[in-house]
């Protein structure tokens, strides 16, 4: 893998699969609709513990999906039409003629104009790239919470990943590595409400939080003092955490 290497999500995988929110479904959706009626295969870059591997599979008859970290692929939801790999996006073996590409709140991690060249090259003609992911998150309410979360994220700081503080769209990314001559940009805002334990664990899912979380000595301890803190701000009341999504679907 060419460039820094990514955060390991392993280290926390199954609260990563446990707390992250999955993705809407006219993004798949659409990305069928432009592969036209041949969707025979499909890979995921960078899967991860699979948010949105099911959602592949619901449209393609057979998939690969491909993520570095062997303790997150480990928790993709197996499935008959399913290879998974365990392999950077760089270097990964891609099929020809893939109908479609997906990569799901990961494009960031990897050396984006190296990735968007190897998935020009494997796909069909009319095949689609579809890059897109959640930007850092953030609380909106109640302002308790906010207020809370707010005051850690000073405390996680010093464990930003510059990838992450110099965040660049995705679409800027797919168009910088040339490879691609038609772009479907969108942008909007993904909102959930969740408990205080589980507003607790989806921040600990972010690389900087879960460094801090580790550094402490007890992951478990943080995270149950985390949740405690939050339940006593907001007196047990939901937290909205708001998502803001945006991404391309490409095409050579």
């Amino acid at each position: 893998m060419s460039g820094p290497t990514s955060p390991r999500y392993g280290l926390h995988a199954d609260r990563y699969r446990r707390f992250r929110p999955g993705y809407p479904d006219w993004l798949f959706d659409r990305a069928a609709e432009l592969c036209g009626e041949r969707r025979a295969q499909a890979v995921e870059l960078g899967a991860g513990s699979g948010q949105a591997t099911p959602r592949i599979l619901q449209r393609f008859e057979r998939v690969t999906a491909i993520e570095p970290d062997a303790d997150m692929a480990a928790l993709i939801p197996a499935d008959p039409r399913l290879t998974v790999m365990v392999s950077p996006a760089e270097t990964a073996p891609l099929p020809e003629g893939l109908d479609a590409a997906f990569s799901a709140t990961a494009f960031h991690w990897m050396d984006a104009a190296v990735v968007g060249r190897r998935v020009a090259q494997a796909l069909r003609p009319d095949g689609v790239f579809l890059a897109f992911g959640y930007c850092p998150f953030r609380p909106v309410g109640p302002d308790a919470a906010v207020e809370v979360l707010e005051a850690e994220h000073q405390v996680w700081a010093p464990y930003t990943d510059t990838r992450l503080s110099a965040w660049r769209p995705y679409a800027e990314l797919i168009r910088a590595s040339g490879a691609f001559s038609r772009l479907e940009e969108f942008a909007f805002d993904h909102e959930v409400e969740l408990d205080p334990a589980d507003a607790a664990g989806l921040f600990l899912t972010t690389s900087y939080a879960a460094a801090h979380a580790r550094a402490t000595g007890d992951e478990a301890a943080y995270l149950a003092d985390l949740a405690r803190r939050l339940a006593e701000a907001t007196g047990g009341a939901k937290i909205t955490v708001r998502f803001p999504i945006e991404g391309a679907f490409a095409q050579v």
